[in-house]
């Protein structure tokens, strides 16, 4: 991001800085004041003129502002090592949402058998959310991922490249079609060399984000959401939208990354977003998939997660690409779209 200018630099002028006429530098005033007094008097003043700290946190205020945050991985941090009445009355405050949002920081923290993995249980019984719709990423409807292939390749001749095939499919719950007119996907990816950490993505090289993640679109596509084309629709090959004007068919995605090195880490995060609607900018859910490729070009997939809510490094990445939209024009792809980031 571009750097930030000061407010002095905005308005043309410096702040003045010079010690009024006749003052004595700082370092006399402290010789004065070791003359007079003594080192240990120097320290009582120099200490004097320091700020005053605000009092530490009780581990239970600390739980609380964790809370009012939203901080989920600091609530499951927090709340596990002491727990404690204050815990269990704020989950039990918690809206349905929130408590998928606390659900999947606890898979984070693998603390799935935890008091507070149970407390999120009996908040979700509470409520009445049924069983199927407690799962992750089962909140606004059904969620379902497979790898189609996996084929490793070949660095001799005839040589071939490793390539993997994957795919999702969001059918939306009744009550989301009623919120929502159109539902996409917004897939970032980080692709880095598993020895040095440097990217090897073959796109995306001007909108890197933190640890490379970047949005998975070539170079030259106008939109960030996943194979959608220029003019803003579906591609039959990549991708179908799910629209409500044909709410019996749901959206759905194909990728197929392809390796001719190998060396290679392949990560994806995949965010399942109402793009048009009432719910427009909303994340249903997230599917975490990837896999390495070894030297000898052989794949080894990695397992694949679901969660409820968009991480912090995907954040960053649909951050990267808007300001690659709203930056240089000779930097850009294509006639860059922003993507949305009222994610709620």
């Amino acid at each position: 991001m571009p750097d930030r200018v000061t407010i002095d630099e905005e308005r043309g002028g410096r702040e003045d800085t010079r010690e009024a006429p006749g003052a004595p530098a700082p370092s006399m005033h402290i010789l004065d004041l070791q003359r007079a007094a003594g080192n240990a008097a120097v320290a009582r003043a120099l200490a004097a003129r320091q700020p005053a700290q605000a009092p530490a946190r009780s581990p239970e205020e600390e739980l609380e502002k964790a809370f009012f945050d939203d901080d989920w991985d600091r609530v499951v941090a927090l709340a596990t090592a002491r727990g404690g009445p204050s815990a269990v009355k704020r989950v039990a405050e918690l809206s349905a949402d929130e408590l998928r949002y606390l659900d999947d920081a606890i898979v984070r923290a693998d603390q799935e058998d935890s008091l507070l993995a149970r407390l999120v249980k009996a908040g979700f019984d509470a409520k009445k959310v049924p069983e199927k719709q407690q799962a992750a990423g089962a909140g606004y409807g059904k969620v379902e991922f497979k790898n189609t292939f996996a084929h490793d390749g070949r660095k001799t001749r005839p040589k071939k490249n490793a390539r993997y095939g994957f795919e999702i499919k969001f059918t939306p719950a009744p009550w989301t079609m009623g919120a929502a007119d159109e539902i996409g996907f917004i897939q970032s990816v980080q692709v880095v060399d598993m020895d040095t950490g440097e990217n090897r993505a073959s796109n995306g090289r001007n909108r890197l984000a933190s640890d490379m993640w970047h949005v998975d679109r070539l170079d030259g596509s106008d939109h960030g959401w996943y194979g959608m084309t220029d003019e803003g629709g579906s591609k039959d090959k990549h991708m179908q939208l799910w629209q409500k004007s044909d709410w019996g068919e749901p959206a759905w995605m194909k990728d197929v990354p392809s390796r001719a090195r190998g060396n290679v880490m392949f990560k994806a995060e995949t965010a399942i977003v109402c793009s048009k609607g009432f719910h427009a900018g909303k994340v249903y859910a997230t599917v975490h998939w990837g896999f390495e490729v070894d030297d000898d070009l052989v794949i080894t997939p990695y397992e694949t997660d679901v969660f409820n809510k968009e991480s912090e490094a995907f954040r960053d990445a649909v951050d990267a690409w808007n300001a690659q939209a709203t930056g240089p024009e000779g930097r850009r792809s294509g006639d860059q779209h922003e993507l949305p980031t009222n994610f709620r």
